[in-house]
Parts: C-alpha cells; sequence; structure tokens
C-alpha cells in the first residue's frame, strides 16, 4: 500500500487530500476526505474504511464519487 502511495505522490504531485470528518467504533475507522486532481481537474469525495489489529491496518476498504461542479446542493459535499 505505502509503495502506491509514494508512486501516485510522483505521478502527480499537485493532488490535496483533506480530512473531512472521522469515525471510529472499535477497531474500525472511517475517513470521509475531499480529493482535488488538479491534473485531472476534478475533485473527489472518499470515504476509507480501516479495520485495524495490532496497531496496524489489517485491511482497508475505499469509495469515491467525483464532485459534480454544477451541484445544486448549497452545502456541496461536505
Amino acid at each position: 500500500m505505502l509503495r502506491g502511495m509514494e508512486e501516485s505522490a510522483r505521478s502527480e504531485p499537485n493532488r490535496s487530500f483533506e480530512v473531512q470528518q472521522t469515525i471510529e467504533s472499535g477497531d474500525r475507522v472511517a475517513v470521509l476526505s475531499h480529493v482535488r486532481r488538479e491534473q485531472a481537474d476534478i475533485d473527489i469525495a472518499v470515504v476509507h474504511i480501516l479495520r485495524f489489529s495490532g496497531g496496524r491496518i489489517v485491511e482497508m476498504w475505499d469509495v469515491g464519487q467525483v464532485i459534480p461542479k454544477d451541484s445544486p446542493n448549497a452545502l456541496g459535499m461536505f
């Protein structure tokens, strides 16, 4: 996982990742984030769900949705 993240950072250095909210319950953590990809000119809402054991991440799931530029919601995705 770390190698993939490092390669992604090299290939798209101007991407930003801003955590909006975190939720913890027992051995699970969910993180809602706003990803901005300048090179692709898109913003994405991403949720990572992690399961921990022994102080390490042992499972990870993620889902993402492109944030529409013309959303009628005044508050946006967040």
